[in-house]
């Protein structure tokens, strides 16, 4: 009981300092694998199917069996030990079957830890944005309250007008209500990232990352697609599935093949009546077993068309499957492509808005232009910086998911 707890609360001290100073999306993505359940029960399996593989290969070593015979007159008891020396291929199509099983319940795995991680990029990558946009509302909304301090006292001094301040007030209180919504955003981004992540506590400041891209580097599609094909999970687990099933076919077809094996007994015979017991010395024999199977009924007669079947349609899926990564990854590419053009576009049109916003604000101090006039221009600058920040984050995903996709698969099948 005193290890069980140690162990918890070690763990509990793990998970939570493991970024005792700020959370990288790396920590994030390697703190996923070892608290992600479904990756956990995916473990497990493996574990399984390892044992599986065990099982299957103990049909190589002899068996020994002791038998006994009783009746009134006497009986026999000995000691048999069997070792198969020919089983039709049996054996070996079982353990390549569980060989077989035990690379599916991999490459599940792998899948699994795919999917955990893709879900993290996708996670922080959002609550990143929304703590950008917060921090961009925010910063409105402050400038917005001193502004509207200045313009109540400019109103009652009748600097302004009813209207002009009434204005600056219905557009604090928009900005307020949209600083109010970037805050559940942010906080639900957090509730997301912090329950994938299986952490007690997380807050805002305890992410470290920008939604910023130094150098966007181009990706050479043909070489992208044949990564992808080298690691994609649905097309190895097909191929796999394929091999597995030629196995399973070997197994059943070995049935009608003879075997052959070798059979040591020691054995001892009891005779004995009312009168006298006699008892015999034990006899070792040797000798060889060879059982040829005759008839077994018709149904092994359809087991190839069967399996052929199964095989045609494991290979439409693997086509599927080639065309489906392939039409996926075209679809990355194209997207990040858009992406960069669109982003080229609007960091050109942020630049120009830069410029004018600055003049904006000369204006504003001089009062040549009105209130709603310097809103207007700062709206619209924050939505430039908006749609800047959601641009790089689509791209930092997008990029993101496409590695996952073409990083190796860490498949030891031994």
């Amino acid at each position: 009981m005193l290890r069980l707890f140690c162990t918890v609360f070690f763990l509990h001290l793990s998970l939570n300092e493991a970024f005792a100073n700020k959370l990288t999306l790396s920590e994030a993505l390697s703190l996923v694998e070892r608290t992600d359940p479904d990756l956990s029960v995916s473990s497990s399996k493996v574990t399984e199917s390892e044992a599986a593989v065990k099982g299957a290969r103990s049909a190589h070593w002899p068996t020994v069996s002791a038998r006994a015979a009783q009746s009134l007159h006497g009986g026999s008891y000995g000691i048999f030990l069997t070792q198969s020396i020919y089983s039709g291929g049996e054996t070996s199509a079982k353990v390549a079957v569980a060989k077989k099983t035990r690379e599916l319940s991999i490459i599940e795995q792998q899948e699994t830890k795919r999917a955990a991680r893709i879900k993290v990029i996708n996670a922080f990558y959002e609550t990143l944005f929304a703590l950008h946009r917060l921090n961009l509302s925010s910063d409105l909304a402050n400038q917005l309250q001193k502004i509207l301090k200045d313009s109540e006292s400019a109103w009652i001094n009748r600097a302004i007008s009813r209207s002009e301040y009434l204005e600056i007030q219905l557009n604090a209180q928009r900005i307020q209500e949209r600083r109010g919504e970037d805050e559940l955003a942010l906080r639900s981004g957090i509730r997301v990232l912090r329950d994938l992540l299986k952490l007690h506590t997380l807050e805002p400041q305890d992410l470290e990352g920008t939604l910023s891209v130094n150098k966007l580097n181009k990706l050479d599609t043909r070489e992208v697609l044949q990564k992808v094909k080298q690691n994609s999970t649905l097309v190895i687990k097909a191929q796999t599935l394929v091999e597995k099933m030629n196995s399973e076919e070997d197994q059943v077809l070995s049935a009608d093949l003879p075997r052959l094996s070798v059979v040591s007994s020691y054995q001892v015979d009891r005779d004995f009546t009312l009168i006298r017991d006699t008892s015999n010395t034990g006899n070792f024999t040797a000798y060889l077993l060879l059982t040829v199977p005759l008839f077994s009924g018709f149904s092994r007669y359809h087991t190839k068309d069967v399996f052929t079947q199964r095989r045609t349609q494991v290979e439409l899926q693997k086509n599927k499957a080639e065309m489906t990564q392939e039409q996926e990854v075209t679809a990355f590419l194209e997207k990040l492509a858009s992406i960069e053009k669109i982003l080229a576009t609007v960091k050109e049109r942020g630049a120009i808005n830069q410029d004018m916003t600055q003049e904006v604000d000369k204006l504003y101090k001089a009062k040549m232009i009105s209130s709603q006039s310097w809103f207007n221009s700062k709206m619209l600058s924050m939505e430039l910086q908006l749609k800047q920040f959601q641009l790089i984050k689509d791209y930092l995903v997008t990029r993101g998911m496409l590695e996952q996709v073409m990083e190796p698969l860490a498949m030891n099948f031994g």
